[in-house]
């Protein structure tokens, strides 16, 4: 009897694929530690259940691809810049520095990858979006509660908000998430009551964001709302014909402004250190950036490996010299996986926000940007777990679904349910 065969009659798959997909969600936002523990891990420490539950997730998810390797392989062979980007993480560990750590943490992405995959394949998608309402709001209650009621849950440093994160940068980089998720949300509710949470979880988000004293989450905020107009632009100039031309150049005039910003403006200077209490180099990034090229320099080609430089026994001096992090997801990127790495990711974005145009998806191209934009001064792209990673594989592997299917590409399950 063949694998498919045996599957089918010991189990539903369609509900273990619902099932991992409501895990994923779940450990991507609340984590699998206990809260409001703070302590500095020793450099390459693993958590164990953290590795037990990623094992499980990676080996019931692939053996739903196997199962469905007709419709997973016709669907990659037209996705394909994700596919091998991943790939080329899992890859890295074979010259990493430390390649037992690259590869751990390269496999945490792939798992992502596939339960995401898998979910898209099996599962209606208002049922992934079911999931992604009651676990992100149950977040943000949570959180409220915790931000109310538990003095661990503000920033010492700052005293503004941190939640059940680290720190406050951590806190605004997930509720800018959600924010986005809740828009997202808000574009397939259709009850009333659906309408109410989404709107609601838009306006508490937004103030988290505020509160969080984040200058990165602040201004990302500040752009997904200009973004938002800027799309509505296009009605509002549709009958005269000029609503996409005047949107795109809108879009790229803020584009521009926000990446100038983000990097280096006398304005900003001005409102952070008059609101937030700091300078134009950002806490020190500036410097951090410039100490992260030379870094780069010494391999420039193929990079140190995936996610194997922060957080590793050898990391010591680059430590002290530049700290836990680079404050910019694009170097990092760099730094871990070089120029040939660094490029294939460019091919990601750029394919999808191809995609996401021709099928005139505005809030696909809103999550694509914001994300960008966030990373210019924090490095969230692409890590191995946490909502941020969830978010970035998901639209990406969710906006290619919705590209395939409006060309008219049936082999996949999704389409031929027609839920959406």
């Amino acid at each position: 009897m063949s694998l498919r065969k045996i599957v089918y009659k010991l189990t539903d798959y369609r509900s273990i694929a619902l099932f991992n997909f409501t895990v994923l969600v779940y450990i991507s936002f609340f984590g699998t530690s206990d809260p409001f523990r703070y302590e500095r891990s020793e450099f390459g420490s693993t958590n164990p259940i953290n590795q037990l539950i990623y094992s499980l997730l990676f080996l019931s998810s692939f053996i739903l691809l196997l199962v469905n390797r007709e419709n997973v392989f016709n669907f990659i062979k037209k996705e394909k810049y994700l596919t091998i980007f991943i790939f080329y993480c899992l890859l890295s560990a074979v010259w990493a520095d430390y390649p037992m750590i690259s590869l751990r943490r390269s496999f945490q992405l792939l798992t992502v990858y596939q339960v995401i995959l898998t979910s898209l394949l099996l599962i209606e998608f208002h049922k992934q979006l079911n999931v992604i309402k009651v676990i992100i709001t149950l977040y943000t209650v949570v959180t409220a509660f915790a931000i109310m009621f538990i003095p661990d849950a503000i920033d010492p440093l700052f005293n503004s908000p941190r939640g059940l994160t680290l720190q406050k940068n951590a806190f605004g980089q997930v509720f800018i998430i959600i924010f986005i998720l809740y828009l997202l949300l808000n574009q397939f509710n259709q009850s009333k009551s659906d309408k109410i949470v989404s709107w609601t979880g838009i306006g508490v988000s937004a103030l988290f964001i505020v509160l969080s004293l984040s200058t990165t989450a602040l201004i990302t905020l500040l752009y997904i709302i200009s973004l938002i107009f800027v799309f509505k632009v296009d009605v509002v100039f549709k009958d005269i014909k000029i609503g996409r031309s005047f949107s795109n150049i809108l879009l790229i005039t803020i584009v521009i402004f926000a990446i100038i910003l983000s990097l280096n403006s006398d304005f900003l200077e001005l409102v952070v250190s008059q609101y937030f209490g700091k300078d134009l180099t950002f806490t020190g990034r500036t410097e951090k950036w410039t100490n992260m090229m030379k870094t780069i320099s010494n391999h420039f080609w193929f990079g140190v490996g995936y996610d194997s430089f922060w957080d590793v026994p050898g990391n010591l001096n680059a430590f002290y010299e530049i700290g836990n992090s680079a404050h910019n997801g694009f170097l990092e990127m760099f730094n871990e996986l070089g120029l040939v790495g660094f490029i294939l990711m460019l091919f990601v974005f750029s394919s999808h926000f191809y995609r996401a145009g021709k099928i005139k998806k505005d809030i696909n191209i809103i999550f694509l940007i914001s994300i960008l934009l966030l990373n210019l001064t924090e490095s969230a792209l692409f890590r191995q777990r946490g909502g941020m990673s969830f978010a970035i594989i998901w639209i990406l592997l969710f906006n290619s679904f919705e590209y395939l299917r409006a060309k008219n590409f049936n082999t996949i399950i999704f389409e031929k349910k027609g839920h959406i």
